[in-house]
């Protein structure tokens, strides 16, 4: 591995800024895989969260390591839209496996996944900034419902409501 290292500072001598986005399939490995469900209890949960952090803490560590002088950007994801996309057999079974939740509660539950990310940035300063992605797709679609500071860990949208399927195309 040092070998790679090297060989990797010396052919990337100029990257300083990081974009890491994880823990997303983690999440999504649902009750079969050991990932997140709808009635996972609250202590089930953290110790899921926890491997999560530490999987990401682990490579912001690596990073660093390797590039001492890197800024890390951590980034959360958007509120996800699994609801217009049921017709298909692979989101069936992920829903199935997530213990079928509403589009809130899977919402938050990744909400609460990334106040973790959010806190774990905090930890390391300068070297690490959290970026909050909840709601970007709603401000694409123009649903600006604005929510009290705090209330909801962006400016726009809500976790109840998923991001329309034509805003990507209709891609699947």
């Amino acid at each position: 591995i040092d070998k790679l290292e090297a060989a990797f500072e010396a052919a990337n001598p100029s990257i300083d800024l990081v974009h890491l986005s994880m823990g997303g399939n983690d999440f999504l490995a649902g009750q079969v895989a050991g990932g997140w469900y709808v009635s996972m209890g609250a202590t089930a949960e953290n110790a899921l969260f926890d491997a999560i952090e530490a999987n990401i803490e682990t490579v912001i560590q690596h990073i660093l390591n390797v590039r001492p002088t890197a800024h890390i950007v951590l980034c959360s994801y958007d509120y996800l839209n699994l609801w217009d996309t049921l017709n298909i057999t692979n989101n069936q079974l992920l829903w199935a496996n997530l213990g079928q939740p509403t589009p809130r509660q899977l919402n938050e539950a990744l909400i609460r996944l990334g106040e973790r990310q959010r806190n774990l940035a905090i930890e390391y300063g300068a070297a690490v900034t959290y970026l909050s992605n909840w709601g970007q797709m709603h401000a694409w679609e123009g649903y600006n419902a604005v929510f009290p500071p705090g209330q909801y860990p962006a400016p726009w949208g809500h976790p109840s409501y998923p991001w329309e399927k034509s805003s990507v195309g209709g891609n699947n």
